[in-house]
């Protein structure tokens, strides 16, 4: 499988300090204009909307979400709901079709579509609702009148009031019945994918979301936002058109809360920010808030921000500098990728796939039988990737594929090859370049990423230097470990089959390729234990109980890449 068997080939300081620090909060005048910087800066208070709650933050939807049965509201109880005990005979039996949209908006009441099965002239009495993952479930009981069965017919209505407040992303929802006799049904789970109303809060703090940048007076100022926090760095050069020498740079982090729609000045619609340093080179800046306005055009992936500030929300400009906007970027001249892609070899018993992942890093499996063994396994780099050419430079943390994957480590730690990786529409395409002529071109395609499908990194903090599974649509999954600081564990790749019961949970596997010993899946316990595995929103929770006592003993989450 050549794909993977490439070879890789003026101020002080302080007083540039000072600017950039004020530049960063407060108006800078230079040249008789208004610059901010500012804009961006997040925090609550005064007249930004209320707190964005994320989809895959199980317990915040639960404390947000209302559920109704029949009309009566569910209480919230801590813990989990009573679970059916197989060995009783007449259990009730509960479907929730996937076949029902699932979409919703935040702020409406969601119907959903239920089939109820009770047993003779017993009665539906109890639902039971909970947000996969969180810590409580919801309980609400069907008054004598309401109650349901075969004889009354007619099922009691089941509704969702979704928070005003919900994020762009997916939550999971699972439902269970009891009737009259306290027998208990199956547990059927539906999920739903939020999708912020345009104009909300939530669907301009989702526009906001990754890279810009723009030059302006001299400065080339860069904002990353990851959901509510913006990472502001800012680089002040020799020349007015951000050319020459760098004179000096300024990094601080706020955290941004959005809020309501109005009309700017302009007449184009806008929406409230407001702004607070959380963390900054300068601790006096910590704290400080500001308040503005913003407005995202998708058209021409531009970010226009206010030509003024407002250190209270009661004096909130509503002017829109239209003249110096941000500009979508990938992320400067080190364009990292996000995402995982597999090659179609053709061949079911081999695999090549590669994540790219947000920290700069990437990690790649490789398994073909054709392979002598030392040519299969996993690869882990940091890289950077130029922003135009897409050309890799690659430095080497774990490998085990020897001449495979996109480093050869039998010609040592120096890349002698170009390997240029870029994206074509949603394909990845990878190029190799020897002595300056093309080698090898390869397109991959995306995985897809739902439910358990897709890239899973284990949340921190975490003993492993790396732990990693994709779970792919073909009831294959594969796991990465690295673990440089116990002998006692194998790193390395393991490569193998699924399946899974999204009602209870239960995780079966079965291996194919394993060089990572028993700290995998397929053969960590001895006798196998019970592998239990949810997905809600981003965040995926494999649970193992080793004994069969049905006691968790050991959980671990894992965030979506």
């Amino acid at each position: 499988m050549e794909l993977w068997r490439v070879v890789s080939p003026s101020k002080s300081h302080e007083e540039a300090r000072r600017s950039a620090m004020t530049f960063a909060l407060r108006p800078v005048h230079l040249a008789g204009s208004v610059l901010l910087a500012t804009m961006l800066t997040a925090c609550g208070g005064g007249g930004g909307g209320a707190g964005i709650i994320d989809p895959g933050d199980s317990d915040s939807v639960a404390d947000a979400l209302r559920v109704k049965f029949g009309g009566s509201d569910a209480t919230v109880v801590e813990g989990d709901p009573p679970r059916q005990n197989t060995e009783t005979a007449g259990n009730p039996a509960l479907d929730v079709p996937d076949e029902q949209d699932r979409r919703v908006t935040p702020g409406q009441t969601k119907e959903i579509s239920y089939d109820a099965d009770t047993e003779g002239a017993s009665a539906l009495s109890v639902l039971y609702a909970k947000v996969t993952g969180s810590g409580s479930f919801f309980r609400a009981e069907l008054s004598q009148a309401q109650a349901y069965s075969k004889q009354s017919g007619g099922l009691p209505s089941l509704s969702l009031e979704i928070p005003g407040n919900l994020g762009a992303g997916e939550f999971c929802v699972q439902v269970s019945i009891q009737d009259d006799a306290q027998r208990v049904s199956n547990v059927d789970e539906i999920c739903f994918e939020s999708v912020p109303a345009d104009g909300s809060a939530a669907a301009a703090l989702e526009s906001l979301q990754g890279n810009w940048e723009r030059c302006f007076d001299g400065r080339i100022e860069m904002l990353a936002i990851d959901g509510d926090i913006l990472d502001f760095s800012e680089a002040e050069y020799a020349n007015q058109n951000c050319t020459g020498d760098v004179l000096a740079t300024f990094s601080d982090t706020l955290q941004i809360t959005v809020g309501p729609e109005l009309i700017s000045d302009s007449g184009l619609t806008v929406n409230e920010i407001d702004l607070e340093v959380i963390d900054s080179p300068n601790e006096s800046e910590i704290g400080n808030r500001e308040f503005s306005i913003f407005r995202v055009d998708d058209d021409t992936d531009q970010l226009f921000t206010s030509l003024d500030d407002a250190s209270s929300p009661e004096n909130r400009p509503t002017a829109l500098d239209l003249d110096n906007p941000y500009t979508r970027a990938a992320g400067g001249g080190n364009a990292q990728l996000t995402g995982s892609w597999r090659l179609d070899t053709g061949d079911p018993d081999s695999l090549a796939l590669i994540n790219f992942l947000p920290d700069g890093t990437y990690v790649l499996a490789s398994v073909s039988q054709q392979d002598s063994v030392d040519q299969r396994g996993m690869e882990w780099a940091s890289y950077t990737r130029d922003a135009e050419s897409g050309l890799l430079d690659i430095s080497i943390i774990f490998d085990s594929t020897g001449a495979a994957g996109l480093f050869d480590t039998t010609e040592g730690d120096q890349q002698v090859e170009d390997i240029f990786v870029n994206l074509s529409g949603e394909r990845l395409v990878i190029e190799v370049f020897e002595d300056g002529q093309a080698d090898e071109r390869l397109e991959l395609d995306p995985i897809a990423s739902n439910g358990i499908l897709g890239t899973w990194l284990v949340r921190q903090p975490n003993e492993n230097d790396l732990l990693l599974f994709n779970f792919l649509d073909d009831g294959s999954y594969i796991h990465f470990e690295v673990d440089d600081d116990d002998p006692e564990e194998t790193s390395g790749l393991e490569w193998g089959d699924y399946t899974h019961d999204p009602a209870s949970g239960v995780l079966t596997v079965s291996g194919r390729f394993d060089e990572n010993g028993s700290t995998g899946l397929s053969d960590a316990y001895d006798p196998p234990p019970n592998l239990f595995l949810s997905a809600n929103g981003d965040v995926l929770t494999l649970e193992v109980d080793e004994d069969g006592d049905q006691h968790i003993e050991d959980s671990v989450s894992f965030e979506r890449q």
